[in-house]
């Protein structure tokens, strides 16, 4: 048996963004940015947090998950904004 001479590092683990403590490599464990992205919504929706306070947590995870929640959050603002219209008429 031979060897290639290539060591392998192990994987740098850290916990996952969502705040569940678990201990990855990835940023996420799997599922978890939705969960997160559930809660920010969520809090965003009840008035809990602002538009930039929502996005500037997303920004410090990662560009992807920003993008998904400045999409996520104008879709927040898209119903309650059809929601406002319909009670007004």
């Amino acid at each position: 048996m031979t060897t290639t001479g290539k060591t392998t590092k192990a994987p740098q683990l850290h916990p996952c963004a969502c705040g569940c403590g678990t201990q990855i490599a990835r940023t996420f464990v799997r599922g978890h940015d939705s969960k997160l992205g559930k809660q920010l919504r969520a809090d965003y929706a009840a008035g809990k947090l602002t538009r930039a306070q929502v996005l500037a947590a997303a920004k410090k995870i990662s560009e992807r998950f920003h993008g998904k929640m400045t999409r996520s959050i104008a879709q927040v603002d898209a119903k309650a904004k059809a929601a406002k219209a319909k009670a007004a008429a």
